[in-house]
């Protein structure tokens, strides 16, 4: 039963403590309930990262595919990257992470079958990595550089 003999101050007080509060939360559990029931559906059918490295011809019009050799320079790379600038190198694990699930998809062909587009792939999943993760980021230049004192070619 509402109650409202107070002062209008304890009023408004009480009628948000007693009927829009509980309203409010009961929408939030409501809505993180959704949530949580949509990341899991993600989960079990969205995320799945395929073996991108299977199934590529031998050769395409821009020379060879990429490997699980060019993968791995790739991989070493980045790793020397965090090391050079004291960065984790967890962030490098989450660099590669990037690139591979990018490369997996249906719009990473392009990286699979040019190594200078894959190659163009990992600086920008190094350089997103580092930027969300790291306290201090690289400049593009920066990372441009770093990329032409290494060879990937495999």
């Amino acid at each position: 039963p509402l109650q409202l003999n107070r002062e209008p101050t304890q009023n408004l007080h009480y009628v948000f403590e007693y009927f829009l509060l509980p309203k409010a939360i009961a929408i939030k559990m409501n809505m993180s309930h959704e949530t949580m029931k949509v990341m899991l559906e993600q989960e079990q059918s969205g995320y799945v990262v395929c073996d991108y490295l299977s199934n590529l011809p031998a050769s395409t019009s821009l020379g060879l595919p990429v490997d699980a050799e060019a993968r791995s320079l790739i991989v070493d790379w980045a790793v020397k990257i965090m090391d050079v600038c004291n960065y984790s190198r967890e962030t490098a694990a989450i660099a590669v992470d990037y690139l591979d699930r990018y490369t997996a998809s249906a719009g990473g062909f392009s990286a699979r079958v040019d190594r200078s587009q894959f190659q163009l792939a990992a600086l920008a999943s190094v350089y997103t990595a580092v930027k969300i993760h790291e306290e201090q980021t690289l400049s593009p230049q920066v990372m441009a550089q770093r990329r032409r004192c290494h060879s990937f070619d495999a």
